[in-house]
């Protein structure tokens, strides 16, 4: 039989329930302006009945307050941060992208087209004037001003690579500070929670952090109960959480977390003859990593292209060659004089011409799995019994006792070779798909590489207008610019089919090795040193105008200007690049830039836009809505009422039959 007294304790339970609901209301009215602040309502359940052994059975024993819970959908949250982790990406493509479009669009005076159009003009004026010294001097002027505008735009584009790299390194900065962050509300947390109370701030704390990081990378995350050993059934309150980015990396598990470090490539460690030097490459650490003392845990792939988020549109700008990165199979290796060949037959055609070359002259090389350090390579083209051409590629390595290994890296030709076997797979840098700086770099050093070829060879074909000799090289690379360029013998340059240096130029002989083939196959690079940041006229030029070539035969006059002709109609007309003649090149370069502006501008918006419709849905749920707050203000406060006056009713009732009833 039921206590006389229970319906008081009904009446209080039902009490505490408003009150707790009152107090709970208030909280979310305080909080209608905290960014990230989750709604949270009391969860309520009936208190077990209570058996009376009478006809009806069992009695209610009124209301029992389980928790103060937070109002969140984890689908809403799931959507949110992968809306995020686009919308970064496509931010940081849309800035660069901007930037690059605004640097190569024509302006009408300083632009490529212009000054394209002045320089065809004065040749134009040349060829009328019989090719006198001053037409040709402005001529000249004209050619220079237009590798001009190619140094110029090489190094606006470095610069932005720079920038790039700046701001890679300033979202790991960030990644590795939320990574700590989040061990240490992970700690708090559950030492709240294991005393069954819910940590519902800190889990605010704890989602506004994710929502943050999933912005910078794409992010996942685990949580699962910790079960009592000894109690397999028993939860302990605890929870682990884990946090793994860029596709399923770690980078927080529970109060333990990895770190992000970014080391600045040296020179030899270069993958692609563009880039400025000092680039980050990004190693995992663990969180107590001292420089100099603890080793690296491995590389964060760059690669990846599950990396997303700010650092994934930071990466395919820095690093984006439109996935030409170099690759192939070992094809020979001579250990005795450390050279490794690679074969590119069987891979794309951008593979097997040198205009479109992209290898550093020192730098490391990947072979199936194993990083080795070579310091000079070559290049030549072989032609089978079977009529085929192959491609090949010799690098000289470094040996390991060389090279000191401060990356914890295996860095040059083991002593052991045995693995190194003819079959391995080749790889230079990583494979980044996208249209980013070193693809732009890598366009107009192109055709930079087969505009001076086409006029070279025009050049060397004809003669100076008062001289008997054959003309020299117009175009060529600057040497105090970028890598210095082997030496060649004047009988050397005869061999070599589009040569882009100046006849009589030395300096010291980069590659003193024996080997035959290697040599002859190292000459033949010689344009591999011609990029768009080091195109200029050659010296010898520039000292004396009278070399340009003007005709193509000794026995034609002086007044003859066939020579300037063809170099005419080669830029007008010829093909050169990309099915168009070299006067169009803006127009394709122009397009991709465009192109690629328009779509993550285009991304940007749309992302943008869901960010605000997926807000909304979020909110509805997890929001504080004042209407709706004030509406349970009044309800709650009705039960508090109506729980006091049961109260105040009961008074009665006992006060009657205690002090009034049998008197």
């Amino acid at each position: 039989m039921i206590s006389t007294f229970f319906g008081l304790n009904i009446a209080a339970s039902g009490l505490r329930a408003a009150n707790t609901a009152l107090n709970t209301t208030g909280n979310n009215i305080s909080n209608v302006n905290t960014d990230g602040y989750s709604r949270q309502k009391v969860d309520t359940s009936p208190s077990d009945a209570l058996r009376t052994f009478t006809r009806y059975g069992s009695a209610g024993a009124g209301v029992d307050t389980l928790a103060i819970e937070r109002v969140r959908d984890q689908f809403y949250d799931n959507r949110y941060r992968q809306n995020e982790t686009l919308l970064g990406e496509f931010e940081m493509k849309n800035y660069f992208n901007t930037n690059i479009e605004t640097f190569m669009k024509d302006d009408g005076s300083t632009g490529f087209s212009a000054l394209f159009d002045k320089m065809q003009a004065s040749l134009q004026t040349a060829m009328s004037n019989s090719a006198s010294d001053t037409t040709k001097t402005t001529y000249l002027s004209q050619v220079q001003a237009m590798t001009e505008y190619f140094n110029n735009m090489y190094q606006s584009l470095q610069r932005e690579q720079a920038d790039a790299n700046d701001e890679l390194k300033i979202r790991v900065s960030k990644i590795n500070s939320i990574a700590q962050e989040l061990a240490t509300i992970n700690q708090r947390i559950n030492m709240i929670e294991m005393t069954g109370t819910t940590a519902n701030e800190l889990r605010d704390k704890r989602d506004i952090m994710l929502d943050e990081l999933s912005k910078i990378v794409n992010i996942e995350t685990r949580e699962t109960d910790i079960k009592d050993m000894s109690q397999p059934d028993r939860k302990t309150g605890a929870t682990r959480f884990e946090v793994y980015i860029a596709g399923g990396q770690k980078l927080v598990d529970s109060t333990e977390y990895n770190q992000l470090l970014c080391v600045a490539r040296q020179p030899q460690e270069m993958v692609n003859q563009h880039d400025i030097s000092g680039l980050y490459d990004v190693k995992w650490v663990r969180s107590d990593y001292e420089e100099g003392v603890s080793d690296y845990l491995g590389d964060f792939d760059l690669g990846n292209r599950n990396i997303g988020g700010e650092l994934g549109g930071i990466i395919a700008m820095r690093d984006g060659n439109n996935g030409q990165d170099f690759h192939g199979y070992v094809s020979n290796v001579d250990r005795e004089n450390r050279l490794v060949t690679v074969r590119t037959d069987e891979f794309e055609e951008y593979l097997h011409s040198l205009d479109k070359c992209t290898v550093p002259s020192t730098g490391q090389i990947t072979v199936d799995s194993t990083k080795y350090q070579y310091d000079s390579w070559a290049y030549r083209e072989v032609t089978n019994a079977d009529g085929s051409t192959s491609y090949e590629y010799t690098f000289h390595f470094v040996t390991g006792d060389m090279l000191t290994d401060s990356h914890g890296y295996d860095a040059g030709l083991p002593v052991a070779t045995n693995d190194l076997h003819t079959t391995g797979y080749a790889q230079i840098g990583p494979d980044v798909n996208y249209q980013g700086i070193p693809y732009y770099l890598e366009q107009m050093s192109e055709f930079a590489r087969i505009f001076a070829g086409e006029v070279n060879d025009i050049m060397h074909r004809g003669y100076p207008s008062d001289r008997d000799d054959h003309g020299v090289s117009l175009l060529t690379g600057n040497r105090s610019v970028g890598t210095t360029p082997p030496q060649y013998t004047d009988s050397e340059l005869e061999d070599i089919d589009r040569i882009t240096l100046s006849a009589g130029q030395t300096v010291e002989d980069d590659y003193p090795y024996t080997a035959a083939s290697y040599e002859e196959a190292t000459r033949k690079k010689g344009i591999t040193y011609l990029t768009a940041g080091n195109f200029t006229i050659s010296q010898t030029i520039q000292g004396d105008t009278g070399l340009l070539a003007t005709r193509f035969d000794q026995t034609e006059g002086v007044d003859e200007c066939r020579a300037l002709h063809a170099l005419y109609d080669m830029c007008s007309t010829k093909e050169i690049f990309r099915g168009a003649t070299s006067g169009q090149y803006l127009d394709k370069v122009l397009a991709d830039v465009s192109l690629n502006t328009s779509n993550s501008q285009t991304n940007e918006d749309t992302y943008l836009s869901l960010q605000k419709t997926i807000t909304n849905q979020r909110n509805s749920i997890s929001g504080v809505d004042e209407d709706e707050e004030a509406a349970n203000l009044v309800k709650y406060q009705n039960s508090y009422t109506l729980a006091s006056k049961m109260i105040q009713t009961l008074t009665e009732i006992y006060d009657r039959l205690i002090t009034q009833t049998g008197v």
